[in-house]
């Protein structure tokens, strides 16, 4: 299997330091660790890694000159590169910044921290990629973010993010997806290293898409949209070594991760005047027809259409998704699994809609 996770360079002379941030972070990031700026460089050359981490004493030599000269590489002129440094000095910080470092995070290293601050560099590189798409593709990407960025922040933070708001932002989204350029939104945050933005992003276009292919039109399919992108808005609260595990979670693990419906929910109530139909894309896109799902394992019909359209999105986008631990799977294997596997899930007759719809639209 072609590996999945970003490729990281870690350039620190001290041998005990690289080995733990090498152990710590090599769950999420594929990481290779010199203690020497020439061998670092040039393995950087042939492997173009998506970040470079230099502690400061290397990065320090001459007030950053290396920073400075690798930003006038091509290959090292939009990369991320983080300062790793010594202490919480402010005149260093400043001075790595102006030299050219993306970010910089000082010693003691926080795991949580540290990958923080190296998913929103990652992230930021993407986000500069979306420059070259057609404005309209590139307005919906950035207003996504944006949304999202700001209904996580303000919840968590206790503020109210009122339905009319998030309501206007949503807009340039649900825009693309009826301009039907909706390869351009997909490929555009496959790389995203904020996976529950992406994953969210990508199933508010499928519902979309699949809400249009139900006859939905105005309010109902912006109600998709906006429930698709903030369905699993509550996952900020799950640690990263957990969303972010390969394999199968342990009971205990699960228990944590099923908690991110209920904490959606909950942030979802700070939001004056959001339809019912988006709560309920939120709190029921886990719930199965057979009753084996989560939170309230309810069945049949008391599922509506709603609750199950919001099931196969969420499926086919999580099968779909790239991972750090999985390339993306292709469409028609996906297919395969849920009208499969997975046939007393998920509702059959919307499942052959919603394929019929992607065949349509030849994705990639």
């Amino acid at each position: 299997m072609k590996e999945s996770r970003p490729k990281l360079v870690l350039l620190d002379a001290h041998a005990g330091l690289r080995e733990q941030i090498t152990a710590a972070l090599g769950p999420l990031y594929l990481i290779k660790n010199f203690s020497l700026t020439a061998d670092a460089l040039r393995y950087a050359h042939v492997t173009e890694p998506n970040a470079i981490l230099i502690s400061e004493a290397r990065a320090q030599d001459m007030n950053y000159a290396l920073v400075k000269s690798m930003r006038l590489d091509p290959l090292f002129a939009m990369m991320p590169i983080v300062i790793l440094l010594d202490g919480n000095d402010s005149g260093q910080r400043a001075m790595a910044l102006r030299a050219g470092a993306t970010s910089c995070l000082a010693k003691p290293y926080n795991l949580s921290n540290f990958v923080r601050i190296i998913s929103t560099a990652l992230s930021a590189s993407v986000e500069k990629r979306w420059e070259s798409l057609a404005p309209l593709q590139a307005e919906a990407l950035k207003c996504g973010i944006a949304v999202f960025n700001d209904v996580s922040e303000r919840t968590v933070a206790g503020e109210n993010v009122p339905y009319a708001e998030i309501s206007a932002a949503c807009e340039p989204l649900l825009a693309a997806v009826n301009d039907d350029d909706i390869d351009s939104l997909l490929q555009g945050v496959r790389d995203h290293d904020n996976y529950t933005f992406s994953h969210s992003l990508r199933v508010s276009v499928f519902l979309s898409m699949l809400g249009r292919a139900c006859g939905l039109t105005g309010d109902d399919l912006n109600i998709l949209t906006i429930g698709g992108l903030l369905h699993d808005i509550g996952k900020i609260a799950i640690p990263s070594l957990i969303l972010n595990k390969a394999g199968k979670l342990s009971n205990a693990e699960f228990t944590i991760m099923k908690g991110h419906v209920p904490a959606t929910l909950k942030l979802l109530d700070r939001s004056p005047g959001l339809p019912r139909g988006a709560v309920i894309i939120a709190g029921q896109h886990h719930e199965k027809i057979d009753g084996s799902g989560y939170p309230d394992g309810l069945s049949g019909r008391r599922l509506n259409d709603l609750a199950r359209m919001a099931a196969i999105a969420d499926v086919f986008g999580a099968l779909t998704d790239r991972r750090v631990y999985k390339s993306a799977m292709a469409p028609e294997r996906a297919f395969s699994i849920m009208s499969g596997e997975m046939r007393e899930h998920l509702d059959m007759h919307l499942l052959a809609l919603f394929r019929e719809m992607l065949l349509d639209a030849k994705l990639h």
